[in-house]
């Protein structure tokens, strides 16, 4: 909370910033629906090909993690109903959890951009080791401007990302056991 009166202190003062970021529009949905659409149609046209790689892994493991991150988060939302950080600022006595609530101005907890986004960079971190100072900073980089837009407290940024990882750990999990024998090369779960 804290973190979120000096955001709206300092950044939110000046007229502009907070003007602009009050009008980025949420593409989350979209993005969702085009990485699993992107991801199974190239999966799936690389098994037609015969393709068992690293790639078609891939595809795999991100056709499956967008859409079951997405879905995680609008129930952990409706489950948790914390106020957004805009609204707290505009009513600091709804602080709090509103247990099954999760709608409209009850929607911040966790941030289901950082969720997802965490999701999805998962599999690169874990696929492509040489990436993973790339995932770390666009994470990182995220987290902040999800906080420094005043989107989100810092606990709903955590989180997310806790979660995103969960997730990506989980899938992965049961896809490498079960699929041990398509993908012979696949690292122990």
């Amino acid at each position: 909370t804290s973190v979120s009166l000096l955001v709206n202190q300092y950044l939110y003062s000046n007229y502009s910033w907070a003007r602009y970021t009050s009008s980025l529009p949420d593409l989350l949905l979209i993005t969702v629906l085009f990485t699993t659409a992107a991801a199974y149609s190239l999966f799936r046209f690389r098994i037609s090909r015969g393709a068992v790689d690293l790639i078609t892994l891939t595809c795999k493991l991100l056709a499956l993690v967008a859409p079951l991150s997405y879905i995680t988060k609008s129930v952990l939302k409706y489950i948790f109903g914390r106020i957004t950080t805009r609204e707290w600022l505009r009513a600091p006595e709804q602080y709090g959890f509103h247990w099954f609530q999760g709608r409209d101005r009850f929607s911040g907890f966790p941030s289901g951009h950082m969720l997802v986004f965490t999701a999805l960079i998962a599999v690169i971190w874990r696929l492509y080791p040489r990436y993973r100072g790339g995932c770390i900073a666009f994470l990182l980089l995220m987290a902040l401007a999800l906080i420094a837009t005043n989107y989100h407290f810092v606990s709903d940024v955590l989180a997310g990302a806790f979660c995103g990882f969960l997730i990506e750990a989980g899938i992965w999990r049961v896809m490498s056991r079960r699929d041990r024998s398509a993908y012979p090369a696949l690292p122990d779960p």
